[in-house]
């Protein structure tokens, strides 16, 4: 049996742990497992570049692309595989392509509502802004990222 492959993303502090962790527990499939992506950012060493800058931009397609490899192999041994972190849409291009190979990809975006305070300590809230506001550009109902997710 295959499995599949669920990316979980969103801003900081959405949820996103929460979901991989619940949604690998409670698996329809018989075996799951929950990667998450800050592991590896975190075991980056001698040359680690802080995944926010713009200069951390082939740092970071490198790990999506290593997550990517890691999540292809699980699911072909017929794993439940959650993939917990953040994986925009400018990263969706390697999943994509796995979707036309066959995999079955799903996208899940944690998205905080627009008027609500997410629920991380109000020191955070500053600095954790304005990614938030930005989850909301692409995933309105016309964007293209829909357009580009519809086959998936």
């Amino acid at each position: 049996m295959e499995g599949r492959i669920v990316i979980v993303t969103g801003a900081p502090a959405t949820g996103k742990s929460t979901v991989c962790a619940l949604m690998a527990k409670h698996s329809s499939l018989p075996r799951s497992i929950h990667l998450h992506t800050d592991d590896l950012y975190r075991s980056l060493s001698k040359g680690a570049i802080p995944p926010y800058l713009p200069e951390a931009d082939k740092q970071n397609r490198t790990v999506i692309e290593a997550f990517l490899e890691a999540a292809k192999r699980f699911a072909r041994d017929g794993y439940d595989v959650l993939v917990d972190g953040v994986v925009g849409p400018w990263f969706l291009e390697p999943w994509i392509e796995a979707a036309e190979q066959r995999y079955t990809v799903h996208y899940l975006v944690c998205v905080p509502p627009k008027k609500q305070p997410c629920s991380a300590p109000s020191a955070e809230i500053n600095w954790m802004k304005r990614p938030i506001e930005n989850w909301w550009r692409p995933c309105g109902n016309n964007s293209p990222i829909w357009a580009a997710l519809k086959d998936m």
